[in-house]
C-alpha cells in the first residue's frame, strides 16, 4: 500500500515537472514569437521606408524630363503662379502616383498655401544670403506680417542676418537700427561664433540675434539661402510670389501706406487666379508676362488708381522673367507594398541638375 502510494506520489511530481517544463518552453516559444513578430515588422519599415525614399527622390529627374520635353515644354512654366499651365487631368496623369516600380510610387505634394502642386523658383522667396543694406526692409517688413514683430525690432533682426552673413566685423546700422557682429553675442550666457560667411540652411537662423524657433518656423515658407555663392541677381519671380511677401516687398517702397498696398496686393492675387479664381488651372494669369505681352499689363492698370499703380510699377521692377537657378520639388514617396511614406523637401540646382538640399519632412 505505502508502496503503491509512493509510486503514485512520484508519477504526479513527474507529471507537475512535466507540466512546468512545457510552460515554460511555450513562454519561450510565445516570446520568440513576438520577438520575431517585432523584427519582421522593423524589417517591413525599413524596407518600405527606404523605397518610399528612393521614390520621393525619383521626382528630380522627372521633373527635369518634363522640363526638357518639347511636348511638354509650355506645361511646366515658372512664370505660371504655379510652375506648371495644366488642366486637372492633366495634373493628376502627370504629377500624381507616378509608378517607380512594383511597389513604389510618388506624388507632387499639394502646396497647403496655394492648393497647387509644390515645383516653386527658389526667387519667389527672399534670398536670406542676399540680404543687403540697400533690401533688408524687405525682409524686415516680412518678419512683422508674418511673426507679428514691431517695426524697430524687425528691421533689427533683419540687419543681425546680415551681419551675421557678411564677413566684416562691422555692426550694420541705420538710423532706427543696428544689426548684431560679435561682441553682441559675446553678451550672452552661452555665447555663438559669428559665422560671417552665407547660411547653408534656413534653420541656422535660430542662432542669429533674435530668432526664436518659432519665428523661423513662420518665416520659412518665404526665405531661401540660394544661391549662397554665386553673384546675387536683386529680384523675384513676382508671379510665384506669396501675398504676405508681396505686400512686405510693396512696403519696404517709400511713402506708401498700408490700406492702399493691402488694395493692390489683394488685385494681383485675384489676378493670378484667373476666372474661375482657382489656382493651378489652365486660366491662371501671370502678372509680369515673359514674353513682353501688354495686353495682361493693360488690364490690370486700367483697374488701379494713380497710388496703387505707383506701387505696381514699383513691384514689377523686382520682377526676374529668366528661367530659375534653383527650384524646390516636394514630394510624397510611396511604398504600396506596406503602405509607408516619406515627404522630402528637395532643392535643385537647374544649371547641372544637381540637388543641393534634401531633407525628410513630417
Amino acid at each position: 500500500m505505502g508502496t503503491a502510494w509512493r509510486k503514485q506520489n512520484e508519477s504526479g511530481l513527474i507529471l507537475i515537472s512535466v507540466l512546468w517544463v512545457v510552460a515554460i518552453l511555450s513562454l519561450i516559444a510565445i516570446g520568440l514569437s513576438q520577438r520575431l513578430s517585432v523584427d519582421l515588422e522593423l524589417v517591413k519599415y525599413k524596407l518600405g521606408n527606404f523605397r518610399a525614399g528612393y521614390a520621393a527622390k525619383s521626382a528630380v529627374p522627372y521633373v527635369f524630363n518634363l522640363l526638357v520635353d518639347e511636348q511638354r515644354g509650355e506645361k511646366i512654366d515658372f512664370q505660371s503662379p504655379c510652375g506648371h499651365f495644366m488642366d486637372e487631368d492633366e495634373q493628376k496623369r502627370l504629377l500624381d502616383n507616378v509608378d517607380v516600380s512594383d511597389h513604389a510610387a510618388f506624388s507632387l505634394v499639394y502646396d497647403q498655401e496655394t492648393s497647387g502642386f509644390a515645383l516653386w523658383d527658389e526667387r519667389a522667396r527672399v534670398n536670406l544670403n542676399a540680404i543687403k543694406s540697400n533690401n533688408h526692409l524687405i525682409f524686415a517688413r516680412l518678419l512683422e506680417i508674418v511673426s507679428d514683430i514691431d517695426e524697430d525690432t524687425a528691421e533689427e533682426m533683419a540687419l543681425a542676418v546680415l551681419d551675421w552673413v557678411d564677413r566684416d566685423n562691422q555692426t550694420s546700422a541705420t538710423v532706427d537700427a543696428e544689426g548684431a557682429e560679435q561682441a553682441e553675442y559675446d553678451k550672452e550666457s552661452r555665447p555663438v561664433k559669428v559665422k560671417n560667411r552665407p547660411l547653408d540652411s534656413i534653420f541656422e537662423l535660430s542662432m542669429v540675434a533674435g530668432f526664436s524657433d518659432e519665428i523661423v518656423t513662420a518665416i520659412e515658407p518665404f526665405v531661401t539661402v540660394f544661391p549662397k555663392y554665386e553673384q546675387q541677381t536683386p529680384g523675384f519671380n513676382i508671379n510665384m510670389v506669396r501675398p504676405e511677401l508681396l505686400k512686405a516687398i510693396a512696403l519696404s517702397f517709400p511713402k506708401t501706406d498700408e490700406q492702399t498696398v493691402d488694395a493692390v496686393i489683394d488685385m494681383l492675387v485675384q489676378y493670378r487666379l484667373g476666372v474661375d479664381e482657382t489656382l493651378c488651372t489652365e486660366d491662371d494669369r501671370v502678372i509680369v508676362d515673359s514674353g513682353n505681352n501688354v495686353e495682361d499689363q493693360l488690364n490690370i492698370l486700367d483697374r488701379l488708381s494713380s497710388s496703387e499703380e505707383a506701387i505696381y510699377r514699383n513691384l514689377t521692377t523686382f520682377h526676374i522673367a529668366q528661367d530659375p537657378l534653383y527650384i524646390k520639388i516636394l514630394a510624397l514617396g510611396k511604398d504600396t507594398q506596406f503602405d509607408i511614406e516619406q515627404y522630402r523637401e528637395i532643392i535643385v540646382k537647374t544649371e547641372d541638375n544637381t540637388v543641393v538640399f534634401d531633407r525628410i519632412f513630417e
